[in-house]
């Protein structure tokens, strides 16, 4: 999908073409951008980009595996990056959810991982756990 390598590559206007006018962007319950659903695309540049850009470095989300759920795709793949505060480096795993109408993104949820997530504990939160949170209603 293209939104990977536009994210990977910080291109804002790449981001924003291939985000619907009007979408359900759901970030997981307890991961550090978290902040509900978005519905514009300008909200995914300005929640969850732009903070990206200012904590990390070298940030990417790799995917590895595409499954075809019909009138959804699940990818897996995994986060990287480097802390700017620590200096630490992250990796962990993540889950998407996408729902695309022609070649747009409708709807994305992050499904939370089982394990312990590097990225936030490296972002100074330990106790933070992820768990398996894939949302039935989509």
């Amino acid at each position: 999908m293209r939104i990977y390598t536009a994210v990977a590559a910080g291109d804002v206007p790449a981001v924003l073409n291939v985000l619907a006018d009007h979408l359900d962007w759901t970030e997981a319950a307890g991961f550090p951008y978290y902040s509900g659903t978005w519905h514009c695309p300008m909200d995914v540049v300005e929640k969850l980009l732009v903070p990206i850009g200012r904590d990390w470095d070298d940030f990417a989300a790799s995917p590895h595996e595409f499954i075809d759920l019909g009138d959804r795709v699940l990818t897996l793949g995994t986060y990287s990056g480097v802390c700017k505060a620590t200096g630490k480096a992250m990796a962990a795993p993540f889950a998407h959810i996408w729902r695309v109408a022609g070649d747009r993104i409708t709807v994305k949820n992050l499904c939370e991982c089982r394990s312990r997530c590097p990225a936030i504990s490296t972002a100074n939160q330990p106790n933070l756990r992820m768990r398996v949170a894939l949302r039935t209603s989509l």
